[in-house]
């Protein structure tokens, strides 16, 4: 698979034109979610964590500049994450049978932080607006991609799915789901991740494109194995962006 997505970043960066790079600095108001599963003897442990806000970022851009219609282009990207918070399923129960199931976040007192860089390859439509609109706007521009990344990740979390603490909650504690944090820190597996990892990347991302400043919106979601502490697990990274970057 490494061999295959290296030989397409290859092949694009050969078939698209020659062209000055485009350099875009930028803020973005990000939402991200880390999610984490272990195989257990009987069971699969999962845990969440969710972070949002204004994060900056920076990527380049090859090959699309002002191309109208489809196109193949060339980004090399990155950004940061840290992530403090966790989300955790409660399932509140009556008798012994589940009520209701609701999202709660809570500080567990676990935190991981960590970036990623990637290299991918957009095939994109842009559609160029007449340079008389009222907005000054050149163009609008949507785009699928594909390519690799190396996510950096160091931290615990605790793993909360399936876990007694939280599987069958007192209805007791819906007003009082603060009580709920010692007894998850004491009945839950806390999850060790330390790694520097290359795995495959996807995304899609939606443009409108100014002079020099571009709002975008964007997606993307890079996956890998880390085996820290002896065990195995699938680390899940997602984020949703929207990004104003200024192009020079």
């Amino acid at each position: 698979m490494k061999r295959l997505i290296l030989t397409v970043l290859f092949a694009a960066a050969f078939c698209i034109p020659a062209q000055t790079a485009d350099i875009m600095p930028g803020l973005g108001y990000k939402i991200t979610v880390l999610r984490v599963e272990q195989q257990s003897e009987s069971d699969t442990l999962r845990g969440q964590m969710l972070q949002t806000g204004v994060i900056p970022e920076a990527s380049i851009e090859f090959g699309k500049g002002d191309t109208d219609g489809f196109g193949l282009g060339l980004r090399i990207g990155g950004s940061q994450f840290n992530f403090s918070k966790q989300l955790v399923d409660l399932n509140f129960s009556d008798n012994g049978t589940v009520q209701a199931t609701i999202a709660e976040t809570f500080d567990l007192g676990t935190k991981v932080s960590g970036s990623y860089r990637y290299a991918a390859v957009p095939l994109f439509y842009r559609y160029e607006l007449s340079k008389n609109n009222h907005l000054g706007l050149k163009g609008i521009l949507a785009e699928i991609f594909y390519g690799t990344s190396t996510t950096e990740i160091n931290g615990d979390i605790y793993l909360t799915q399936n876990c007694s603490a939280t599987s069958s909650v007192s209805k007791d504690y819906i007003s009082q789901v603060e009580k709920i944090i010692p007894l998850i820190q004491s009945q839950c597996e806390k999850a060790r991740l330390q790694s520097n990892k290359s795995s495959a990347l996807q995304g899609a991302q939606a443009e409108i494109q100014g002079d020099n400043f571009i709002l975008l919106i964007r997606g993307l979601s890079p996956s890998f194995v880390d085996k820290s502490d002896g065990k195995e697990k699938l680390v899940r990274y997602s984020e949703l962006s929207l990004i104003l970057n200024y192009r020079f």
